[in-house]
């Protein structure tokens, strides 16, 4: 399956690739010392906020691009729904 991500115009903000990989970053390169768990706690919680946004974002376009395009055949959208039942299955687990 291709995946495509669309730019949005509206103006809102939006969880980027990019913006999950420099959160991870900042996680990854956070100071572990036994002083205060707050910041910690700030960037994780920055961090699944991110990957629930950009989740998001691709359910969104997987559903517009490969679900509810009626100029794709009936078999495709099936195959566009089983797929995006079997990632929801798998995300809420």
């Amino acid at each position: 399956m291709i995946c495509t991500m669309r730019t949005r115009s509206d103006g809102e903000g939006s969880s980027s690739p990019v913006y999950v990989a420099s959160a991870a970053k900042l996680m990854w390169n956070a100071p572990w010392e036994r002083r205060s768990a707050t910041p910690k706690f700030s960037i994780i919680s920055s961090l699944r906020g991110a990957i629930n946004g950009l989740m998001g974002e691709v359910l969104e376009d997987h559903i517009r691009l490969h679900v509810a395009d009626m100029t794709l055949d009936r078999d495709m959208r099936y195959d566009g729904a089983d797929e995006l039942i079997d990632v929801v299955q798998t995300y809420l687990k």
